[in-house]
């Protein structure tokens, strides 16, 4: 075990961030420590944000609907590199590929994932885009429905120049 009173400023920063880096997934979704892992993608170094980025690989949906860590994963979106970006994106477009239409709409609507596929449109390649676009098109009578779905609905009648008439959102 490594005495940090007897270490310099660099090694007891690498500690610290090692200690971080092993638990990341977990302090995604604490009140603070999603704070501490928004930091070191933001300010930390490359292979420090690829670390988080990989150890949340697989859980980003799930976590997505997290009120913290959905911040966390919104920031993997923005400060991680193209393939980190790809990881992340390709997680939520998988999901309307794999027809699990019930997860695809949950996660749409939920009050925390929606802020998460806003950022998709933001941070998205254009065929990334498309891909979402089309998967949003298929459930867009359902989306229409639900509060938080809403914003969704909104960016993809901007990205497509579509109308939905407002007299038929009123009577859903």
């Amino acid at each position: 075990m490594l005495h940090l009173k007897h270490c310099s400023d660099e090694q007891i920063s690498w500690c610290i961030v090692d200690e971080i880096l092993k638990s990341a997934c977990t302090l995604a979704q604490d009140p603070y420590g999603n704070y501490v892992t928004q930091h070191i993608l933001e300010t930390g170094k490359p292979h420090e944000s690829s670390q988080i980025i990989l150890k949340l690989a697989g859980k980003f949906i799930q976590i997505s609907q997290l009120k913290y860590a959905s911040n966390v994963v919104e920031k993997c979106l923005k400060y991680g590199n193209a393939s980190e970006r790809d990881l992340v994106i390709e997680e939520f477009i998988a999901e309307s590929d794999n027809n699990d239409v019930l997860l695809f709409q949950m996660v749409m609507k939920d009050q925390f994932a929606n802020y998460v596929d806003q950022k998709i449109f933001d941070m998205g390649t254009e065929k990334q885009k498309e891909t979402f676009i089309n998967c949003i098109k298929t459930h867009l009578s359902v989306l229409k429905r639900f509060t938080y779905a809403k914003q969704i609905v909104a960016r993809y009648e901007q990205l497509t120049g579509e109308r939905s008439s407002l007299f038929t959102f009123l009577r859903i």
